[in-house]
């Protein structure tokens, strides 16, 4: 689904980035999301023991653990996705787009974006539930600790692809254009 949207006046040279065409990026982000995740368990076992979620009485109790960490990853997928729309159409004063991708809805800028209102649109949905999942932490008693701290794993080692885009738009001059498809990202900038 890379469907052009727009080609800025004077803006003639474009890099795509495709992680769907791209396998070695993919795998390089993907392995860097896996790093993160790594060394953020890691951390978290310093803070707190991992085996405290698995200390449950008993087998219901257990799971009555699982449950909540897959409630708690859907609402916190579900406000990703909210905090996203909502930033998309505070900043560009337009509605977003829904672009469906089987099985998930995501949602896009109807424009092309400068660096500075791709870079507020990508971390807002990863900083703000992020921040949230900081409080639960420390206001929530120590047995519930790992159930946040997970998604909290999932936020922080899921924006390695927000990070690898903001590494490279901030490396080129700040009146570049991002195209946002959701599945691709196309990155205008003027002739040199």
């Amino acid at each position: 689904m890379s469907t052009q949207k727009c080609k800025p006046e004077g803006f003639n040279d474009k890099e795509t980035i495709d992680l769907r065409a791209d396998k070695k990026l993919r795998l390089s982000i993907n392995g860097a999301a896996l790093a993160a995740a790594a060394a953020l368990t890691l951390l978290g076992c310093l803070y707190e023991p991992v085996t405290r979620f698995y200390d449950a009485a008993g087998v219901w109790r257990l799971l009555l653990r699982f449950v909540l960490l897959l409630a708690g990853m859907g609402v916190y997928f579900f406000l990703n996705e909210y905090i996203r729309r909502l930033m998309i159409e505070k900043v560009t004063g337009k509605k977003a787009q829904a672009v469906r991708e089987k099985p998930c809805v995501f949602t896009a800028p109807a424009r092309c974006l400068s660096v500075k209102e791709y870079l507020k649109i990508s971390f807002a949905p990863v900083l703000a539930p992020g921040a949230l999942l900081l409080l639960l932490m420390l206001m929530l008693p120590a047995r519930l600790f790992w159930q946040v701290y997970i998604i909290q794993i999932i936020n922080l080692a899921g924006a390695a692809g927000e990070v690898y885009i903001a590494y490279k738009l901030l490396k080129m001059k700040k009146d570049a254009r991002v195209e946002d498809n959701v599945t691709s990202i196309t990155i205008w900038s003027k002739n040199q």
